[in-house]
C-alpha cells in the first residue's frame, strides 16, 4: 500500500536548537568529543557532538532532535522515503534537484556523490533564510531506498569548526543493511505464520474471532491501543472500536465474511514485498497466499462525513515498527492486518477493509 512521505523533512526542521558550543567558546575541532545515537525502527547509528543535548525521537521513530540551550545551533538526523505525486519512491539525484531548487539563493556549495550522497551548505537554517546562520545538509540513500538526512544549522562564526563536525558526523552513519533488513522480515514471516495465520486465518475465521474476543486473539491485542477495523460502509472510509462493535452492524452478506474460511490443504504460502501498481490485483490463490510490507504510518480515515475531515489512525503505544499483511476475505476481495512492534512484541493494531473492494 503506498505511503506518501513527500518531503516530510520539513516537519522535522521546526525550531531546534543546541548547547553553546564551539567557535564562540573557542573550541577547535580536536576538543569535540562525540556519542553514539542508535535508531533502533530504522537499524542506522550515527555520531554527534556530546555538547548537543538529544531531545526525543519524531512520533514515529524515524530520527531525532538535537539542541543546544541558546538556540544558536541545531541539529536533526532522520531516515524516510521520498515519493512524487504519482506515490513513487524518488532516487537521490531526483531528491538533489529538488532540494537545491528549495534552497536556490542560499546555496554556497553543492556535491553529488558517485556512493549515493550529496552535501548542499549554505545561508540560513536548511529551511528558510535566517540572518547570521548557516547551514549543512548531507543526504544518502540507503539500500532499503529511504533518503537519510543530517541537517546542522549553525552560527556564521562556525563556520570553520561545523565544516570538520559535519564531516565527521556525516562519515559515521552507518546504515541498515540488506542482510538486517532480511532477517528482520524473515522473523516477521515466521512470527506471522505460525502465531497468527496458522490458528486465526487458516483454521478460524479471523473476523468472528474479533467479533466474539475471542481468546486466540487476546496475546496479539495491546491492552493500550486494542484492535480498531476501518471499513467503508458507503464512499468514505471509517475506523469503527470494540465499543462499536467493529461496525459489523452495517455488514452485508455476514455468512460469507463470518463463515469464510481458506482450504488449503496445509500449504500456504506467505510472500514479502507487493506490487504497488497492482495493488488491488494481488493475486491470493484462492486465499492460500498472504502478501507483507513495511508501513511508515497507518492510514487516514473519515471522522467528519459532513466536511469529510480525516484523521490518520494512532497507536497509543509507542512503538518502532509497522507491518501490512493482506489476506483474502470472503468476498474473494482483500483485508490488511496492520501490525506495530510494541516492546518488542508484535500486536494487531488494526484490520483494514476499505480498499480495493469498498
Amino acid at each position: 500500500m503506498k505511503q506518501n512521505r513527500l518531503n516530510i523533512a520539513l516537519a522535522l526542521f521546526a525550531a531546534v536548537s543546541l548547547t553553546p558550543m564551539v567557535g564562540c567558546t573557542g573550541k577547535t575541532a580536536t576538543d569535540i568529543a562525540y556519542k553514539t545515537y542508535t535508531n533502533e525502527r530504522l537499524e542506522y547509528v550515527v555520531e554527534y557532538p556530546d555538547v548537543l543535548l538529544p531531545q526525543g525521537e519524531s512520533e514515529n521513530g524515524d530520527g531525532q532532535h538535537f539542541l543546544s540551550q541558546d538556540g544558536k545551533t541545531k541539529m536533526t538526523v532522520y531516515g524516510s522515503f521520498w515519493m512524487d505525486d504519482q506515490g513513487d519512491i524518488l532516487g537521490l539525484e531526483q531528491v538533489y534537484r529538488q532540494e537545491t531548487s528549495r534552497l536556490s539563493g542560499m546555496i554556497d556549495k553543492q556535491e553529488l556523490s558517485d556512493n549515493r550522497s550529496f552535501l548542499i551548505t549554505g545561508k540560513g537554517n536548511g529551511y528558510e533564510a535566517e540572518a547570521g546562520s548557516r547551514y549543512r545538509l548531507y543526504m544518502r540513500q540507503g539500500e532499503d531506498e529511504r533518503i537519510y538526512t543530517i541537517l546542522l544549522s549553525y552560527p556564521e562564526a562556525d563556520k570553520a569548526l561545523f565544516a570538520a563536525i559535519g564531516e565527521h558526523i556525516d562519515a559515521s552513519l552507518v546504515l541498515q543493511t540488506t542482510a538486517n533488513m532480511d532477517s528482520a522480515e524473515e522473523e516477521f514471516l515466521s512470527f506471522c505464520y505460525y502465531h497468527f495465520i496458522d490458528p486465526c486465518y487458516l483454521n478460524a475465521n479471523l473476523y468472528t474471532l474479533l467479533r466474539d474476543n475471542d481468546e486466540r486473539l487476546k496475546s496479539f491485542i495491546d491492552p493500550k491501543s486494542d484492535v480498531q477495523r476501518i471499513t467503508a460502509p458507503g464512499a468514505v472510509s471509517r475506523v469503527y472500536s470494540r465499543s462499536e462493535n467493529f461496525g459489523f452492524e452495517n455488514m452485508y452478506d455476514e455468512e460469507r465474511l463470518f463463515g469464510y474460511q481458506p482450504e488449503c490443504g496445509g500449504e500456504f504460502n506467505l510472500i514479502w514485498g507487493v506490487d504497488e501498481e497492482k495493488f488491488c490485483e494481488l493475486d491470493f490463490k484462492t486465499g492460500c497466499t498472504g502478501y507483507c510490507e513495511w508501513l511508515e504510518e497507518l492510514p487516514e480515515v473519515v471522522v467528519d462525513e459532513e466536511h469529510l475531515i480525516k484523521k490518520r489512525v494512532t497507536i497509543a503505544s509507542p512503538y518502532d515498527a509497522l507491518v501490512a499483511v493482506y489476506l483474502q476475505d470472503g468476498y474473494g476481495g482483500m483485508f490488511g492486518c496492520y501490525f506495530a512492534r510494541i516492546a518488542g512484541e508484535w500486536k494487531l493494531i488494526c484490520i483494514d477493509d476499505s480498499f480495493c473492494n469498498a
